[in-house]
């Protein structure tokens, strides 16, 4: 009986030590990445917009699911092993007559984590450097505390290996300071 007290105790004791950790850890990061492809903006773009068929060429999405819109924005159902995350099409700025550069950002809701994804689409010699960044929030205190295992560039880096993959390139992802805004 007195080893079911001790363990119970340590059990408790870890949870405490987990919520500390949470609760002095910061709410918000930013991660941000970039990749020279070969393929111009336009193209890029094409692909990138192509929600429906995220799902044939990304690894970390099944499938993705157009929903109703929501306040006017296009809204699509990310599925994956992490389950279903609505992800609502925030900005859209196709790169064009108008502007060689595009941008598109995305904002998901997962309940304990909220975020967005800003893709920037710029010319670079006769391909594309695409930059993604991400701001996250985890509002639960015991995520943050696990987040210290998380790497918070890994997605990205996936993301722009699938799509050179899609595109028949490889390419080089390269992590971006979180005060490079340039």
């Amino acid at each position: 009986m007195k080893w079911v007290l001790w363990s119970l105790a340590a059990v408790l004791a870890l949870a405490v030590v987990a919520l500390v950790i949470g609760w002095l850890r910061p709410a918000g990061h930013v991660a941000r990445t970039q990749t020279e492809y070969a393929a111009p903006p336009v193209e890029m773009w094409t692909v990138l917009t192509d929600f429906a068929a995220w799902g044939e060429w990304n690894p970390e999405i099944t499938s993705m699911e157009r929903l109703e819109d929501r306040d006017g924005r296009a809204v699509w159902l990310a599925k994956g092993g992490w389950g279903d995350l609505p992800t609502e099409i925030v900005r859209s700025e196709p790169p064009g007559e108008g502007s060689p550069s595009g941008a598109l950002e995305t904002f998901v809701d997962g309940g304990a984590f909220q975020g967005t994804w800003v893709y920037e689409l710029a010319p670079s010699g006769t391909g594309t450097r695409m930059r993604i960044t991400e701001r996250g929030d985890v509002s639960n205190p015991v995520f943050r505390a696990m987040m210290i295992f998380h790497d918070d560039y890994a997605s990205m880096r996936a993301f722009h290996e699938a799509l050179a993959t899609r595109l028949g390139e490889q390419v080089t992802v390269e992590e971006l300071p979180e005060g490079d805004g340039g």
